[in-house]
């Protein structure tokens, strides 16, 4: 999201600085699904975060996104997209939550869970017991997903202030 900010104003000068940044750079594509939250708590959901689905067929959340994380051993260690928007979910409330499955996004402006980086190993194992490959999250996106992480380099930061 662009946002505008006024660093100087007085009787016969403005300044002002605009940040056009952006999480979704092109050729996107969107979903939704479903985000329960059972924490116990509030949870914001911000946008840029790492998405998970729930796989694991036993659960009554089954098809139900997550936040990405790596440990995770109900199917939110693969990733299906970045949440599109930041949202509020009151505890016990299930949300339609947009999330991007493909496209350029801005791989500066993802969130991860905790301290993971796009360099944290995932084991992934299809039956739930023996893993049968461990990948980088970075690989996770580009195999699992159409997303395609780009470096942005910003030009646009003014150096007179």
């Amino acid at each position: 999201m662009s946002t505008e900010s006024t660093a100087l104003q007085t009787g016969s000068q403005l300044i002002k600085n605009f940040d056009l940044t952006k999480l979704f750079l092109g050729s996107n594509r969107f979903k939704s699904a479903t985000y329960t939250n059972n924490t116990g708590s509030e949870v914001t959901i911000a946008a840029g975060t790492l998405l998970g689905k729930v796989t694991k067929a036993d659960t009554n959340t089954a098809g139900h996104l997550l936040p990405h994380s790596a440990g995770d051993t109900e199917g939110a260690n693969i990733p299906v997209g970045i949440a599109a928007r930041t949202v509020t979910v009151a505890d016990g409330e299930a949300v339609n939550l947009q999330y991007a499955d493909g496209g350029d996004f801005d791989v500066s402006l993802l969130t991860l869970n905790g301290s993971e980086t796009l360099d944290t190993l995932v084991t992934i194992s299809t039956d739930g017991t023996d893993p049968d490959n461990v990948m980088a999250i970075r690989e996770l996106i580009i195999a699992y997903t159409t997303l395609n992480p780009v470096v942005v380099e910003e030009l646009s930061a003014t150096d007179n202030q």
